[in-house]
């Protein structure tokens, strides 16, 4: 990799390392003191941020492809040994979507990702937001999405009883409005649920 090939690929890791998220998967999996003595026998490539961080300084990735390629078998290994559904599996999905969201800001390994303005969606948020919406019960959201309608139709379109928002194409203004009315009822919905139970 040439200078600008390794920047970049340390800023996707260190963007990666600073998720909250991301505890599980910085250094190599401690089996033995986990108690998880099949772990070696069912993964076969073991890998970790930190052995990504490492092989980056010494120079064995020649190109930007075997880094991704490590990357994603880090998730590939927590889905494999760990049960479908669990918080770590949770947590892998995470990160691979925050890792697919820096590459779609960033599609080309040689332009170096540039200091953000105030005025930019960090892709952090941008991946918490959708895990937000995703979690959103239905009524909520039918509130929501009439008055989203309305302030940045552009961003959302309506098919049928769905609807389908379209997250890396919001500015600022549309993105702050949807998200500051998913804590209103957030916020409505734990009132009442404080109201109910005297707490």
């Amino acid at each position: 990799m040439d200078e600008n090939m390794v920047e970049y690929s340390n800023i996707l890791i260190k963007s990666l390392e600073e998720c909250e998220e991301a505890g599980s998967f910085l250094e190599p999996v401690d089996y033995k003191t986990l108690g998880l003595f099949d772990y070696p026998r069912i993964i076969k490539h073991p890998m970790d941020l930190s052995t990504c961080k490492k092989k980056l300084k010494k120079g064995k990735y020649n190109n930007i492809e075997k880094l991704l390629k490590d990357i994603s078998q880090i998730w590939e290994n927590c889905r494999i040994y760990n049960q479908p559904g669990s918080l770590i599996v949770q947590q892998a999905d995470f990160m691979e979507e925050f890792q697919k969201m820096f590459l779609l800001e960033s599609p080309l390994p040689t332009r170096i990702p540039q200091k953000r303005s105030r005025e930019e969606i960090t892709f952090e948020k941008k991946i918490y937001f959708t895990e937000k919406v995703r979690k959103t019960p239905l009524d909520m959201l039918i509130k929501i999405f009439g008055v989203v309608e309305n302030k940045c139709k552009s961003n959302v379109e309506k098919i049928r009883e769905y609807f389908r928002m379209w997250v890396d194409k919001m500015d600022k203004t549309a993105f702050e409005t949807i998200e500051n009315l998913l804590n209103q009822e957030a916020a409505k919905k734990e009132k009442k649920i404080v109201e109910a139970t005297g707490k």
